[in-house]
């Protein structure tokens, strides 16, 4: 699978060489380029990547600016790499405070500077995926919680490892007369002897049997 790469750089010499180099070094890295900041997000409106590398020192809106616009009102956290000349630590440093992946100094041999840049942009692009691919699983399982677990058609308390509550389902809700977040953090003690145990005749023996059951159940 190819990585598409948007490149920014205002020197169009740099720019050709970065995106021979990168394409040459990196098999799978597809290069697309842009002059400015400006015309990169006007790329970025119409294009999809997989990963930002971009100079700092350009006019009109320079790399901060443009990480600044991504992260912050686009709130896109594609990965960005920070490209640029030695000398730029305060600039490094600006730029991972802003969210930056990465920073690559330019210079030096280009065989040696762009096999960096490719192997940077070849672990951002990865971890961003795994990090997606997590994101991902986590909001099936959230999914399966509110589209199974939330409409059983019994009820259902899930506890933590110290037995507070950290979910009901809407049959416990709508049953008790309890409201999620009445309860969400409180110890199971506190929920079935002020919310549940009450409505049962025989209280006491109720409450004893649930928070018995409880105590043996393995975490």
């Amino acid at each position: 699978m190819s990585i598409k790469a948007l490149l920014v750089d205002d020197e169009r010499s740099l720019l050709d060489q970065a995106k021979i180099f990168l394409e040459r070094m990196g098999d799978e890295i597809e290069i697309s380029t842009a002059l400015s900041a400006k015309k990169a997000l006007k790329i970025l409106d119409k294009k999809e990547f997989d990963v930002i590398i971009s100079d700092y020192q350009m006019p009109d809106i320079d790399g901060l600016e443009l990480l600044e616009e991504i992260r912050e009102k686009r709130k896109n956290d594609l990965p960005f790499i920070m490209f640029t000349g030695k000398g730029r630590e305060e600039v490094a440093i600006r730029a991972l405070n802003l969210g930056a992946d990465r920073y690559v100094q330019k210079g030096g041999d280009p065989k040696s500077q762009y096999g960096v840049l490719v192997e940077a942009i070849k672990q951002e692009v990865k971890h961003h995926k795994t990090e997606q691919a997590l994101k991902r699983s986590e909001q099936r399982y959230e999914s399966i919680t509110e589209d199974v677990m939330e409409h059983a058609d019994f009820g259902i308390i899930i506890l933590d490892q110290n037995f507070d509550i950290v979910w009901i389902n809407k049959p416990i809700e709508d049953y008790f007369g309890i409201e999620k977040e009445e309860v969400l953090g409180k110890d199971k003690e506190t929920l079935v002897e002020e919310k549940i145990a009450p409505i049962f005749e025989d209280t006491q023996e109720f409450k004893n049997k649930v928070l018995a059951h409880i105590e043996t159940t393995p975490t």
